[in-house]
């Protein structure tokens, strides 16, 4: 049969077998040529590439095994000064740069929302819910954190002042007794701020919602409260303080309503010898903002710092240490915010109202319309701000 078609139809027969030739020879060129470009690839990386350091020097490993590669120094000890001195003095060593883990801190990026668009200045009382829903792995992972609340009102907010060991005192001098507050807000231990009503009553405001008290659900189902006092001039107050004996008024009122999300990253400190670390890696190189360390910097007296409170600074002075900070953090994740604002009578119940009760009080009220907003937690500092470092560290085990 074959022999058949090569006799009749001579004319296909050749137009087929040129096609495969074209199709096979192809395909082997290409082949060729895709190898050929996958070994100059390789070879001009490897060429190119170098670690930041060549040899890594660490004590001996624990009975847990050894020290895993992605980790640039062991959490369990290091070597001597004095046998850093005489790895200086090795022949052939360039750059021998210490490193030392001084424990884990736990800071706080600057992720702030303005909801003042969300204020009703007519109303008397208010509810704004700031929803959030975070995502990493390129989005393929979520997670619906529990919303945070703020609540405004135009009655009078009196902040937490001093406390002893049987009540708790407000900038009033109003005095509640511990157990009679703690009791009013389970799970808070009391102490929220308190509102006063039109008959002189005094009730106090719950800084959390709850649905769960279960550790593991704490992140979607316990909301923050923030309280805050719309003055007749139309600037805000915040009322979820403690004012360390003072009176309401030390607090600074503010033109526009800005709430920090909670949020915690913890970062790795490590301690360096900044002279070694720019010959090794160029670290002097990489600063965008301040100046780089030297070998001079050491633990000093700090000026009082606010940090994230509303008040301005009291009590003594810390100390400070100049560090380097990363100002992009690597982490795949992104915080989409959705702010709006509680619609029917449900802020007139917040004041006097326990945690769980307003857990569903909250989360089932209508809404109105929304405003969104996108946070970077890879880049959690606006521009020309720092995040706040904490005064402690968790030392490794």
């Amino acid at each position: 049969m074959v022999r058949s078609q090569l006799r009749n139809t001579p004319g296909r027969s050749l137009a087929m077998f040129a096609a495969v030739l074209m199709a096979t020879t192809g395909f082997t060129v290409l082949t060729g040529a895709a190898s050929t470009s996958r070994l100059v690839a390789s070879g001009s990386v490897d060429g190119q590439f170098r670690p930041s350091y060549d040899i890594l020097v660490h004590p001996a490993a624990p009975v847990t095994g050894l020290l895993h590669q992605d980790r640039p120094t062991a959490a369990y000890g290091g070597i001597a000064l004095e046998q850093w001195r005489q790895i200086e003095q090795v022949p052939g060593v360039e750059v021998a740069a210490p490193l030392a883990i001084l424990g884990i801190a736990d800071i706080q990026p600057d992720l702030r929302v303005d909801v003042t668009e969300q204020v009703d200045r007519a109303a008397e009382r208010q509810v704004i819910e700031i929803a959030r829903r975070i995502s990493g792995d390129r989005g393929l992972s979520t997670v619906t954190a529990a919303p945070a609340y703020i609540y405004v009102s135009r009655r009078p907010l009196v902040p937490l002042a001093d406390l002893n060991s049987q009540a708790f005192i407000y900038a009033d001098g109003t005095r509640v007794r511990q157990p009679t507050s703690a009791a009013e807000c389970p799970g808070t231990g009391g102490g929220g701020p308190l509102e006063v009503q039109p008959d002189g009553r005094r009730r106090q405001v719950c800084d959390i919602a709850a649905g769960s008290f279960d550790p593991d659900a704490r992140r979607t189902q316990v909301s923050t409260i923030e309280a805050y006092q719309l003055l007749p001039d139309g600037t805000f107050r915040r009322a979820s303080v403690f004012t360390s004996g003072r009176p309401a008024s030390v607090v600074p009122a503010t033109a526009r309503l800005e709430i920090q999300l909670p949020s915690v990253a913890p970062a790795v400190i490590a301690a360096i010898d900044p002279a070694a670390e720019a010959r090794l890696v160029g670290l002097d190189q990489a600063v965008r903002q301040g100046r780089y360390l030297t070998g001079v910097d050491a633990v000093a007296s700090a000026g009082r710092v606010a940090g994230t409170s509303a008040l301005p600074p009291s009590g003594p002075a810390g100390r400070t240490l100049p560090v380097l900070a990363a100002d992009t953090l690597a982490v795949d994740e992104r915080m989409d915010i959705s702010v709006s604002r509680l619609t029917g009578r449900v802020a007139d119940q917040v004041p006097g109202t326990a945690t769980q009760a307003l857990w569903p009080l909250l989360n089932a009220s209508a809404k109105g319309p929304s405003q969104a907003a996108r946070h970077d937690l890879a880049r959690p500092t606006a521009p020309g701000s720092m995040p706040q470092w904490p005064s402690a560290l968790h030392s490794p085990p």
